[in-house]
This record gives C-alpha cells, sequence and structure tokens, in this order.
C-alpha cells in the first residue's frame, strides 16, 4: 500500500505540475504580449502585431477608420494576414476606441461563406487602448475544410455594431489567398467549398490565360468540401487541360476521414504561373450567383521565393520578456511538492518516550505460573513405573514349606 501511495502521489504531483506549467506559460506570454502591444500603440508602429509570427502577406489585409453616424472617429481597424509552416492566421486589431469609459473587450463575428457565423471576443489586455484577437485559418481551410471565403464579419460593443465590413465588393479573402501555410511549406494546395452548381452546357466558362513563365511540374493538390452528400463524380478543369468539361482525368476521390471533403493530388506540366479552375459535381459547374465560379492560386515551387507570391518573411518577435515567472513557478511548486513527498511517505517518526507517574504505583504480584499441563508421553511414563513396582512387589514375596510352619509354632508353645 505504501508503494501504491508514492505512485499515486506521483500521478497527481505530474498532472498538476503540467497544468501548472501551462498556465504559468500562458499567463508569461500574455503578459509579454500586453507589453510589447502597449508600446507599439504609444510609438503607433504596427509592427509588432505583424511580426508575431514569421510569416505575413506583404499587403496589409485591410486598413480604416472607422467613425459613427456622426462622422466622428470611432477607432482604427487594422488586418493583417500572418502565417507559418503551422498555421495561417488573420489578425484583427482595434485601437483608439473612442467611447468612454470603453469596455473590457468588443465583439468580432465572422461570417462565411456557408453562412456560419464565428463569434470571437477582442480582448484588450495592456494598459494603452488597444483589442486584438487573431483568427486561425489551418483549423478552418486545411483540417476542417467547411468554408470557402470569408465574406462578412462585424465589430460589436455588446449588441451595438460598431463596424459592418462591406460584402458587396466581394469576399475579405478566399480560402486560396488565406492559405499562407501552403506557400511557407512550398506546398500546392487548392481549397474549394461548393455551395451552388448550374448546368453545366448553359455556363459561361472564362478561359483566363496567365502569364508565362519556366516550364515546371508541379505537385497540385485539389481539396473540395461539399455542403452535403452526393454521388456524382467530382472532378476538376482549367487552364492545364484547356478547360475541357469532358475531360474527367482530373476525377478527386472521398476523403475516407473528413466528412464531404473530397481530394485529389495531380502531377501538372505547365509554364503557367497561375492555376486556374472549376470545380464539377456531375454535369454540374460550381456557381455563384447564376454564373460559373472561376478560382485561381499562383504556382510554387521549391525554388520559387516566397516575396514573387506577395509574401515577406520576417523575424519574428521575442515574447520571452517574462518566461523568468514560468521557472519561479515551477521551482517553488517542486520544492513544495518534495517536501510533501518527503513529510508524507520519507520523514521518520521520533520513538515515543515512556512517561512515569510521580506517584507511588503498588507493586504488583508475580503471576502464578500455570500448572504444566501432562501429556500423553508422561502418562505413559507414570503407567511404566507402577509397573515395574507391581512386578517388584510380586518378586519379593517368599515362599516357606508347610512342615517349618508348623514346627515353628511347637517351639512357640
Amino acid at each position: 500500500m505504501k508503494l501504491l501511495g508514492k505512485v499515486l502521489f506521483g500521478v497527481i504531483v505530474m498532472f498538476f505540475g503540467l497544468s501548472l506549467f501551462r498556465c504559468s506559460q500562458q499567463s508569461a506570454f500574455t503578459e509579454a504580449i500586453s507589453y510589447e502591444a502597449d508600446q507599439a500603440i504609444k510609438n503607433n508602429d504596427y509592427t509588432f502585431f505583424k511580426s508575431i509570427f514569421s510569416e505575413r502577406a506583404k499587403d496589409d489585409l485591410l486598413t480604416e477608420v472607422v467613425k459613427d453616424e456622426n462622422d466622428e472617429v470611432l477607432f482604427n481597424l487594422n488586418l493583417f494576414l500572418v502565417g507559418s509552416q503551422h498555421n495561417s492566421s488573420i489578425i484583427f486589431l482595434v485601437d483608439s476606441y473612442s467611447k468612454d469609459p470603453r469596455p473590457e473587450a468588443l465583439k468580432l463575428v465572422v461570417k462565411t461563406n456557408k453562412e456560419s457565423a464565428l463569434e470571437y471576443d477582442l480582448v484588450s489586455l495592456g494598459k494603452e487602448n488597444w483589442y486584438l484577437q487573431w483568427l486561425h485559418l489551418d483549423n478552418l481551410y486545411l483540417e476542417q475544410a467547411f468554408m470557402e471565403d470569408i465574406i462578412d464579419f462585424k465589430v460589436k460593443d455588446g449588441d451595438k455594431v460598431l463596424y459592418d465590413f462591406n460584402d458587396e465588393l466581394g469576399a475579405l479573402i478566399t480560402a486560396n489567398e488565406a492559405n499562407i501555410q501552403a506557400y511557407v511549406k512550398k506546398e500546392n494546395v487548392a481549397v474549394t467549398y461548393i455551395k451552388e452548381t448550374i448546368n453545366k452546357d448553359t455556363a459561361v466558362i472564362d478561359e483566363a490565360v496567365s502569364e508565362k513563365g519556366t516550364e515546371k511540374t508541379y505537385k497540385q493538390t485539389f481539396n473540395i468540401t461539399l455542403s452535403e452528400e452526393t454521388d456524382k463524380e467530382i472532378y476538376v478543369v482549367g487552364n492545364f487541360n484547356n478547360y475541357d468539361l469532358t475531360d474527367k482525368t482530373y476525377e478527386l476521390t472521398k476523403d475516407k476521414k473528413k466528412n464531404l471533403v473530397y481530394t485529389g493530388t495531380f502531377d501538372i506540366t505547365t509554364d503557367d504561373k497561375d492555376l486556374y479552375y472549376y470545380v464539377l459535381v456531375g454535369d454540374e459547374i460550381v456557381s455563384k450567383e447564376g454564373l460559373a465560379k472561376q478560382f485561381t492560386r499562383t504556382y510554387i515551387s521549391q525554388e520559387t521565393e516566397l516575396i514573387d507570391v506577395n509574401i515577406e518573411t520576417v523575424k519574428p518577435v521575442k515574447l520571452n520578456k517574462y518566461q523568468y515567472k514560468i521557472w519561479i513557478t515551477m521551482i517553488v511548486y517542486l520544492v513544495i511538492a518534495a517536501l510533501s513527498m518527503w513529510a508524507i511517505f520519507f520523514r521518520k517518526k521520533k520513538p515515543v518516550r515512556a512517561r512515569y507517574s510521580k506517584q507511588a504505583s503498588t507493586p504488583e504480584k508475580e503471576p502464578e505460573k500455570p500448572r504444566e499441563n501432562l501429556n500423553l508421553r508422561s502418562i505413559g511414563d507414570i503407567e511404566e513405573r507402577d509397573e515395574d513396582l507391581q512386578v517388584h512387589e510380586k518378586e519379593t514375596i517368599i515362599s516357606v514349606p508347610i512342615e517349618d510352619i508348623e514346627e515353628v509354632e511347637e517351639n512357640e508353645e
């Protein structure tokens, strides 16, 4: 039981230690973000926000001064497209909000092409007037792959809408444009969400022509997500097969792990710099507002520089200013855990000293020795002794003739 107790205690210490480490790590990271962001807002320099990740789009996704109904400035709104080999993200930054007192958080509502709304908090972490949130797009496109474009978003203070993106000009960003992660990894991945279709025979196909370059062979992957189940064939056509709608060479197969996702990887040899393609579902073609929808993405090879696809590589800002707090927390925790384990399992208890009463105590009587029980062997010895005595008595009897007895009696007379 003592060994089992040690094992259970060790498991508990490890579990709480890992939880404490994660919490302290998150706390140190948040504190570092708060400090660096405060300095950036003071200096009116957004470089820090665009340098949280190792890569970023060359051009800001959105920069706007938001005004209220009286044409007075409400706040500054900036969106940055950033990423790395592990994710693609959009950073939403609101600063200089004119409301006083200002709230601790604002609401960010993002609408996708699937007509689903994702709600997040724009949080204020520092002392200065700013709100921050970043949306990881790899969870949306590469893992779950449930939407094509971010078509709209709103910034709200409680129930009041402070800003509503004008989606009449088109989507905020398409899936292919947002997929920085694939570019950084030098992978050609085209992502498409299917919502509407029309008959391909009545569709007008725009046979777009790409700028030419050096002929290369690209390993191109298509990830297509459906809005509902279908038993029809799904395939792609484009400038790589002269927009031949009858060519089913590039047919996709259903992904066994992801529901409603079809995928396919093909070798495409071309001198085009950009990929243009359409998606067909049986005899229908993917459309938007009654027109066949064309998708595009720039090819990338191992020799391609990221700047050629409008992506800059930056040195990520170091957010380790408060890392020492993690180690202080963990050292204190380990010391407490070690002392607790020593006190419970390893500390030797002091022997209890006998206490004597000052009053004289009466001597105790010596207990009587209990009588020994006779065993069978002792009984046998006694019986054998009695038999010997009887034999001895018999042997000492003297036999005297009758004549001698009579003679003795006469002499006595």
